[in-house]
């Protein structure tokens, strides 16, 4: 299991130990992501304040180079993300997420005892756009055409 960088200096600065919500134990996270795996989606969990408490490690790279590396360091979607987190209650359904570039990802919340404690994060790649002219384009360059 990984946590991102900043929850990880911040809970080790206030003396708390970095640990996966407890909504869902590791091995069922595992056996989760190999079913996801199957059908070309990957898993990630985040915590209550964004840090990255699971990913599976063993799905597509880019999956473990793009978007985990987003989900650790989200750049500009860090409003957005803090955002949605904060929006999310134990009663919300799933959510689209189609903040995050190159991604579609479904935002499920995990509740534990009536709170919620993460957001379980199945996602997958986003379909390629195109420019007027035909020209297909990279996620990231779409506003260039």
């Amino acid at each position: 299991m990984s946590v991102g960088p900043i929850i990880q200096a911040n809970e080790a600065a206030a003396g708390k130990q970095t640990r996966a919500p407890a909504a869902i134990s590791a091995s069922v996270l595992e056996t989760v992501a190999a079913r996801f795996r199957i059908t070309g989606l990957a898993i990630a969990v985040i915590d209550r304040q964004g840090g990255l408490a699971y990913h599976d490690a063993t799905t597509s790279q880019f999956f473990n180079r793009y978007a985990y590396g987003l989900l650790r360091s989200p750049g500009a979607a860090v409003g957005e993300i803090s955002k949605a987190i904060a929006a999310a209650t134990p009663t919300s359904n799933s959510s689209e997420w189609s903040f995050v570039p190159g991604l579609v990802i479904s935002a499920v919340p995990l509740v534990d005892k009536r709170q919620l404690t993460g957001m379980m994060l199945p996602g997958s790649r986003a379909k390629p756009t195109s420019c007027r002219d035909g020209r297909p384009t990279h996620y990231s360059l779409k506003a260039s055409c």
